[in-house]
């Protein structure tokens, strides 16, 4: 499923990035657990906790990753 599709408080690990994607710089990688901590409505960015940094996801960007909820 797509991390966007996810609601607040969902535990999920990514299991796909995109290509050229930015966020493996920001230590965002396939294989990690990640918390859905907020999702802002209409639209609005994807707020996930990996570990103890929080890091906000545009819809564009949190739709074309891919996760699997435990």
């Amino acid at each position: 499923m797509q991390l966007y599709q996810c609601k607040g408080s969902t535990k999920c690990i990514i299991k796909k990035l995109p290509k050229a994607c930015i966020l493996q710089s920001l230590g965002i990688c396939e294989g990690l657990n990640i918390s859905v901590y907020s999702k802002a409505p209409f639209g609005g960015p994807v707020l996930i906790q990996a570990g103890r940094r929080k890091v906000a996801l545009g819809k564009e960007v949190a739709n074309n990753i891919m996760v699997e909820v435990v």
